[in-house]
């Protein structure tokens, strides 16, 4: 099953643009730890942790969702957005829990502590990641199976990475 899932991603990926994507198994374990970790690794994974690191977000959009385990419970999607990053998290009304869901991120210096930083080249990315492939891509993806799937994807102008979106499972 799963097998399957990563071949139909490769041939998704494959068809929609020059990207990359790999099984969690073949990548290093500095990617896996970036791809499974990032914002949520470096400034927690709930809008008080992104808040205490990213101060007031100039906006923020709600959008309510029904919670897959109790369709009587209504939940909610909440964006904040900063000049050069966007954070969505989930927020469970029940509990009054939160959980970084998305960080897409745009700026240096929010990335300070990732080992992949804004400007890399196409090449760096890929021995990062050890990806075999080569040549000039605007947009690669990166995904890790353990229980569910963490994905990360990276965009790059004039082969020179410029965003990361990390999307995280929610259970």
């Amino acid at each position: 099953m799963v097998r399957s899932f990563i071949s139909l991603l490769v041939v998704f990926v494959s068809l929609a643009g020059p990207a990359r994507a790999q099984n969690g198994d073949s990548l290093p374990p500095q990617a896996v730890r970036l791809i499974e970790g990032g914002p949520r690794e470096w400034f927690g994974g709930t809008r008080k942790a992104i808040a205490a690191t990213f101060g007031r977000p100039d906006s923020v959009e709600v959008r309510l969702v029904s919670n897959v385990h109790n369709s009587r419970s209504i939940d909610s999607i909440v964006t904040w957005h900063y000049p050069a990053a966007t954070m969505v998290f989930y927020a469970v009304t029940r509990s009054h829990r939160d959980l970084l869901r998305e960080g897409t991120i745009g700026g240096a210096r929010y990335l300070k502590r990732s080992p992949l930083p804004l400007g890399a080249t196409v090449p760096q990315v890929r021995a990062f990641f050890h990806d075999p492939s080569g040549g000039s891509t605007p947009h690669m993806l990166y995904s890790t199976e353990s229980e569910l799937t963490h994905t990360l994807e990276l965009w790059f102008e004039r082969d020179r990475l410029v965003q990361l979106r990390w999307v995280y499972p929610i259970d």
